[in-house]
């Protein structure tokens, strides 16, 4: 009894809460009635800024080696969300190399890292909090064939089944 009392309450509540009018829409109460009137809009979308690379496939790494590998020249964002999917303590490094002749300026515009944690909500927020704040860019010049590491100079370790991310602006 308490179980049917419980289901025709809840039955109840759903109908009291579906009855509920909606200004300047027409509501469908019951399903045979189809879809409520809505209006469409329109947004318009503007394809600007850098080249976007985005490594988090996988989001949940099980084995050791490259996740993301990519070529690029000018302007670009990385964004990546990776979570240690071993029972053993990671590191993760992002790399970038040049493999031109001559030296190149690189410079580090803007990010947002945080990490790494088990509260992925968080982390997300921290971590486009940071991206927002007001930077300095970080300029450095790389060598034929020399390499630079952006998290920390040498990566950052990453604990079981916690989260790192992060957004990194670069030229």
């Amino acid at each position: 009894m308490k179980k049917f009392l419980g289901n025709l309450l809840a039955a109840c509540m759903c109908g009291f809460l579906v009855n509920v009018p909606v200004t300047g829409f027409t509501q469908a109460v019951w399903p045979e009635q189809g879809v409520p009137d809505y209006q469409e809009l329109r947004a318009k979308v503007k394809a600007e800024g850098p080249k976007l690379l985005f490594s988090d496939s996988p989001e949940m790494v099980y084995e050791t080696g490259i996740l993301y590998r990519d070529t690029l020249q000018g302007e670009g964002r990385l964004f990546f969300h990776h979570v240690n999917g071993t029972s053993k303590l990671k590191k993760l490094a992002i790399i970038v190399k040049n493999n031109g002749l001559r030296p190149v300026n690189f410079a580090v515009t803007r990010s947002g890292i945080d990490g790494p944690s088990h509260d992925y909500q968080a982390v997300g927020k921290k971590s486009q909090e940071y991206y927002f704040e007001e930077q300095k860019s970080k300029n450095s010049t790389l060598g034929f064939g020399k390499t630079l590491e952006l998290l920390s100079g040498e990566g950052m370790l990453l604990p079981t089944d916690q989260l790192l991310t992060g957004t990194i602006d670069f030229f």
